[in-house]
């Protein structure tokens, strides 16, 4: 997404979900719900989808969890639109409930979190090819055990390890691993989500209580 920074520091970017069959946002409506005029409205399976495509892995991997089954590449999107706000521009009330049943999530992103995203999923990468790695390799030991069980001639076949034996061996392998990256998923989101800049409702510092 660093092309879609330009030449800020750092940008906001609301992320939307419209269903297939509901009305998508239109860039007029966003300028005057926002009173700005430095809006950017993008499709996600657009001509910058590949700008999104480190944040769709980020919410792939937050509500899906790290698996190595998934290939690397997007089977679902979680978002359709995304709206860049200008550097004077900022995401009010009016707009957050106007579009309150599609806001997926709201990220303030500069090029040093975005480099520290691309680290985390480097990282997340890594370890869903050490998973598939050991998947395979107990996999080939079932295999191994099952052709040695075939063998004749075998004196101590009490040896040979059970299925439980292997079960044991690659019990919570991994685990602890993907528990660190959720929790750095949730951190890097908790440090980048951006909150509104004015409440959706003000309430009186009098209410109808009857004081004065």
């Amino acid at each position: 997404m660093y092309g879609l920074l330009g030449t800020s520091l750092k940008s906001r970017f609301v992320f939307l979900a419209i269903p297939d069959h509901g009305e998508p946002p239109e860039l007029k409506d966003l300028k005057r719900l926002l009173n700005c005029s430095e809006v950017n409205l993008y499709k996600a399976d657009g001509y910058y989808k590949d700008s999104f495509s480190e944040v769709e892995w980020l919410l792939h991997f937050q509500k899906r969890g790290i698996s190595h089954e998934d290939s690397w590449c997007i089977g679902e999107r979680f978002f359709s639109h995304v709206v860049k706000l200008g550097p004077r521009c900022e995401w009010n009330s009016m707009a957050e409930l106007r579009y309150s049943q599609q806001i997926v999530i709201r990220l303030e992103l500069d090029e040093q979190r975005l480099r520290s995203l691309g680290r985390l999923l480097q990282g997340i990468r890594k370890l869903r090819s050490q998973l598939a790695h050991g998947v395979k390799a107990q996999g080939a030991v079932v295999r191994a055990i099952d052709d040695l069980k075939k063998v004749d001639l075998l004196r101590n076949v009490n040896l040979i390890p059970s299925q439980a034996d292997i079960d044991a061996i690659f019990e919570l392998f991994g685990e602890f691993e993907r528990q660190q990256y959720d929790l750095e998923i949730e951190s890097w989101i908790a440090l980048a989500r951006f909150e509104l800049s004015l409440p959706i409702t003000q309430v009186p510092m009098h209410s109808s209580l009857g004081l004065a």
